[in-house]
């Protein structure tokens, strides 16, 4: 007959990252599986001695529910680790047997979908089945009856859906915020799209990458789309203002073009490849989720630098030379009667300021530093994932209102 119950929630006859698991799949999964506790146990007691028994045992006797419960004794049996020349003890034998069940035994176990070795989505949506319980719980409010959804699967499904909404938001906000500094600094339609056109590409690349490496969306991950939005700009743009500038007494735009890259292409290299440097060293972190992050933004940098040193050049060159300078170069003339625009009034008082009163800006900015210090021996780290939630949103009452009244939502593990 067909073994179903053979995996955990229910996943016989259903595709499990493009697998089939029907009769087939499970009687080879079997085979496979016999083979590889008798390789594994072989190996965990190898080190016996005087148990010649045991290990002819072990070598010899056909995997089955008999051998399984025959492990278990030897596992639980006392005079097995009183031997001095073992290298195991009871507790590495434990360890080292359940995470070989996880790895290989069981590859849709409960373990390994909390790990997210496997991509189970389709098989079960806690948002949504939180979604239609919300839906009928709020049906009883108006008869005065409350009832509450908490717990870790609700509030890490909410998370999720929340950052998938954040996304999809702040990437357009930070966008248009973007086109409207790029079009008051350059005041033309080719300084607006041309460094948001290499930066945009850049991203595309780093989040492709991040997908085809298999990195999940995480909180960390789903906000490198706009940070690398706003830092790879950037590089555009200290591309495109140099070439308005060379590009006037330039006798062709190769020329201009090949003028700019000698100007600022190594202190853009520079910028970028210490920007990437800065990112990729979170790489040694202990969270998957940080490494991730790392990963995708030093990818996104590099992409960045390189679209702003080879694409952007390119199309310069194919685009009509601008019939005036871009107009960040009006900052140079002010002092020659040219009109000032917005950018200019702030900046060239906060210049002229730094200049006559240095000696007081030093000594602030120590202050500032002195004071920051002092702020980051007061951090301390919380990886309560309810503390996420604003105070007043449903989930975060529900799981007040539980903790309160009841036992309580967060689990608590003791192995």
């Amino acid at each position: 007959g067909k073994v179903i119950g053979y995996f955990y929630n229910d996943i016989y006859g259903k595709k499990v990252n493009k697998i089939l698991v029907n009769d087939a799949y499970i009687k080879k999964l079997v085979e496979k599986n016999k083979k590889n506790v008798k390789r594994f146990f072989i190996k965990l007691y190898s080190s016996l001695k005087n148990h010649d028994k045991i290990k002819s045992f072990i070598k010899d006797a056909p995997v089955n529910e008999a051998y399984i419960n025959k492990i278990v004794s030897l596992i639980n049996l006392e005079t097995v680790y009183q031997n001095n020349n073992i290298q195991n003890t009871y507790e590495y034998v434990i360890d080292d047997t359940f995470n070989f069940v996880i790895k290989s035994v069981d590859p849709f176990s409960f373990n390994n979908i909390e790990r997210k070795i496997y991509d189970l989505k389709g098989i079960y949506d806690v948002y949504g089945i939180y979604s239609i319980l919300d839906s009928i719980f709020k049906k009883f409010e108006k008869d005065g009856i409350k009832l509450f959804i908490a717990g870790k699967p609700v509030v890490d499904a909410l998370l999720a859906n929340y950052m998938s909404k954040d996304m999809n938001q702040f990437f357009p906000m930070v966008l248009l915020v973007i086109m409207l500094i790029l079009f008051l600094s350059f005041r033309s339609l080719r300084g607006v799209f041309l460094p948001l056109i290499t930066v945009i590409i850049s991203t595309i690349w780093a989040v492709a990458i991040m997908i085809w490496l298999g990195f999940p969306i995480t909180t960390a991950t789903s906000f490198a789309p706009v940070i690398l939005l706003a830092i790879g700009s950037a590089y555009g743009i200290h591309f495109l203002s140099r070439f308005s500038e060379d590009v006037v007494d330039a006798k062709t735009k190769r020329e201009a073009v090949i003028k700019t890259i000698e100007h600022v292409g190594r202190p853009i290299a520079m910028a970028a490849l210490t920007t990437i440097g800065g990112f990729f060293s979170l790489i040694i972190s202990d969270l998957g989720m940080i490494q991730h992050f790392a990963g995708v933004t030093s990818l996104g940098v590099l992409s960045a630098l390189i679209f702003s040193i080879t694409f952007l050049p390119a199309i310069l060159v194919l685009l009509p030379k601008p019939k005036k300078q871009l107009h960040i170069k009006d900052i140079d003339d002010h002092k020659n009667g040219a009109k000032k625009d917005f950018l200019d009034r702030v900046f060239i008082p906060i210049g002229k300021f730094v200049n006559h009163r240095y000696k007081w800006v030093i000594l602030i900015t120590f202050i500032v530093i002195a004071i920051s210090i002092l702020g980051m021996l007061r951090l301390s780290s919380d990886m309560n994932s309810i503390k996420l939630y604003h105070k007043t949103s449903v989930i975060r009452k529900a799981d007040n209102f539980i903790n309160k009244k009841l036992t309580g939502t967060n689990p608590f593990n003791i192995t």
